[in-house]
């Protein structure tokens, strides 16, 4: 006598039962962002326990001042949150099987990082020479706050590079199953960078 096969069950032979595990990729960027959020976390902590626990008008270098924020890190800022809504928006196009959206929408995420650093490059210079004068004699906090944003802009650039060939692949063939593979590897990782970046920037200004 057969045993009934329930479906959902580990009797059930089909492949929703067989589903297999993370692969090695995903585990490794999985820890990368664990490592990668333990380290943002320890910078931050540093710049807060430098900045609380200084005379609160320490960034301008004068009594009654506050840190002088670039227009173009809010620019940046709102570049990077529109470009983690279009990648997330070219992954749901390729749920629905729209490759004429999913590739625009991923484009326009890519070409929106490209921006982003533009801004951020633009945005650290121009706060470097609005406080060169008192960034000596305040090293370790202007130095934390050089090192956060030169850091996430160094993992931006490195996500930036699987966008870029995965937009090139986009151009020369039609969406399938390795461009949904890419366009949700890729997803995790750049959202979680528009999280940091956001985290960072709120921390800065709530903390002036």
């Amino acid at each position: 006598m057969r045993t009934p096969v329930v479906p959902g069950t580990h009797l059930d032979p089909s492949p929703r039962s067989q589903r297999p595990g993370a692969s090695p990729t995903t585990l490794l960027l999985r820890f990368a962002i664990l490592g990668m959020t333990m380290f943002f976390a320890a910078l931050l902590l540093a710049y807060l326990v430098m900045r609380l626990g200084r005379n609160p008008h320490v960034l301008s270098g004068a009594a009654g001042l506050h840190f002088d924020v670039p227009v173009w890190f809010w620019f940046s800022t709102l570049t990077v949150l529109v470009s983690s809504l279009s990648l997330w928006g070219a992954g749901r196009f390729a749920e629905l099987d729209n490759p004429r959206l999913a590739r625009r929408a991923y484009v326009a995420a890519t070409g929106l990082g490209y921006v982003f650093l533009l801004l951020q490059a633009i945005g650290v210079t121009e706060l470097f020479l609005r406080h060169r004068t008192v960034v000596g004699q305040h090293v370790g906090i202007y130095g934390v706050i050089f090192l956060l944003f030169g850091l996430h802009a160094l993992h931006v650039l490195g996500g930036l590079i699987p966008l870029t060939r995965g937009a090139l692949a986009l151009a020369r063939r039609p969406l399938d199953r390795e461009h949904r593979a890419t366009i949700q590897g890729i997803s995790g990782y750049w959202h979680f960078l528009t999280l940091v970046w956001f985290t960072l920037w709120n921390v800065i200004i709530l903390v002036d």
